[in-house]
């Protein structure tokens, strides 16, 4: 009875710890529900680099040609990056349900519409530019690049 108790002591603990601190990043958390996490939506004619990891909790742009944390080509697994369709969305591939990042290549401007338009310009300069999205968006590609 005692060893219980303790055992309970130290989930309560453990949950309030966690309503405090509030939540993780989305990067940090795996959902398996098709639509648990963020979406990306591929409505434009070309392809759209998407990413199911996202490197920092504080930071919501990142210029390079891969994330740090998610170098791996794959539609089939967890960290890693691929070639989003058109016309296509990440609630179609397992490992994107929770999807984290879309990349706006070098040289291009990317609209992208989640409630309002949203141009992200990356015209001037020679590196792609990751965008990181929240657990709760859907973001639907309009056009790629222009």
């Amino acid at each position: 009875m005692k060893r219980l108790m303790t055992s309970l002591g130290a989930l309560l603990l453990a949950s309030a710890g966690t309503l405090l601190a509030g939540s993780a990043p989305a990067s940090a958390t795996v959902c398996t529900t098709r639509g648990c996490g963020g979406i990306v939506r591929n409505n434009s004619s070309g392809l759209v680099r998407v990413s199911n990891n996202w490197c920092w909790g504080n930071k919501y742009v990142y210029y390079g040609n891969t994330l740090p944390c998610a170098t791996t080509w794959s539609s089939t697994s967890y960290k890693s990056f691929f070639l989003l369709g058109h016309p296509d969305d990440t609630t179609n591939y397992y490992y994107y349900y929770d999807t984290d990042a879309f990349r706006v290549d070098a040289r291009c401007k990317m609209t992208t519409w989640s409630g309002t338009h949203v141009i992200y310009d990356n015209s001037t300069s020679d590196t792609p530019m990751w965008v990181k999205i929240n657990n709760d968006s859907d973001v639907t590609i309009t056009l790629a690049c222009w």
